[in-house]
């Protein structure tokens, strides 16, 4: 266990912190702009709604390795680059689309009777969305935040080329600093990934009942 102690005290304990703040709040802004981007499309009926559709998904053909060196000019100039919100920005920019895929998708399959009665009573669309729509989706609400959450842990790539601050830098890559070209403690670099891993078997342990019903949620044929 000492090796798990020795990881810990390498500098694993302040990237944990630093992925901890990062998932939740890329996590959060995930879902919260996936949500407002889903339910109008899944329950307002207008003219260019597929369109638009068609436009948000469309983000899922753009590899994230594309948009690198755009990212970086543009965070450089706007004073982002080598801050939280220069991993934060991209994260919700290439998870909102298959979010926004996996609620509208759910959302097209709720039936209305409730919305029509909240509608009657005088409830506005924001409230209906807040506490109709994603209690009675919660399953698929957990299932995508789950997905995102683990993406962003477990990504590198803008972690690594956006971030110079070593105090700024999430667990992936300070796991690179455990490893050196001369002399690697193998012991402690897997020691330290077991820690880097425990987090998201936890919350896959913690959201398993929520997963498996939204995973099964779009199975049937609408």
């Amino acid at each position: 266990f000492k090796n798990y102690a020795i990881a810990w005290n390498s500098g694993i304990s302040h990237y944990f912190f630093n992925s901890v703040i990062v998932t939740i709040l890329s996590t959060s802004l995930i879902i919260l702009v996936s949500a407002f981007a889903a339910f109008p499309l899944a329950r307002i009926k207008f003219r260019a709604s597929r369109l638009v559709l068609m436009y948000i998904l469309g983000g899922l053909m753009l590899s994230p390795m594309v948009s690198l060196i755009p990212l970086y000019k543009m965070f450089s100039f706007s004073k982002i680059y080598n801050t939280y919100f220069a991993m934060i920005i991209p994260y919700v920019a290439f998870q909102v689309p298959f979010t926004v895929f996996l609620l509208w998708s759910n959302f097209v399959t709720l039936p209305k009777d409730i919305e029509e009665s909240a509608v009657i009573e005088g409830a506005t669309s924001l409230r209906i969305l807040i506490q109709i729509i994603i209690p009675i989706a919660s399953p698929m609400v957990v299932t995508a935040a789950v997905l995102a959450g683990r993406y962003v842990w477990n990504e590198m790539l803008f972690a690594l080329c956006l971030i110079e601050d070593t105090a700024l830098k999430t667990i992936p890559v300070g796991l690179l600093s455990l490893r050196s070209q001369t002399a690697t403690d193998w012991s402690v670099l897997i020691a330290g990934l077991a820690l880097s891993a425990l987090p998201i078997i936890i919350l896959f342990l913690f959201s398993q009942k929520y997963l498996m019903r939204g995973m099964t949620a779009g199975s049937v044929k609408m």
